[in-house]
């Protein structure tokens, strides 16, 4: 569920090789990854 002016979570935030990361969908429908530091 999406609600006006939110966006989707694709994927919850979990720690890799390349720091903490996150996905969520645009109100376009794009899906964009979020990166944290190493």
């Amino acid at each position: 569920m999406t609600l006006r002016g939110a966006v989707a979570i694709v994927a919850e935030p979990t720690d890799g090789p390349s720091g903490r990361t996150f996905s969520f969908r645009d109100p376009d429908g794009y899906v964009i990854t979020v990166h944290g530091k190493g």
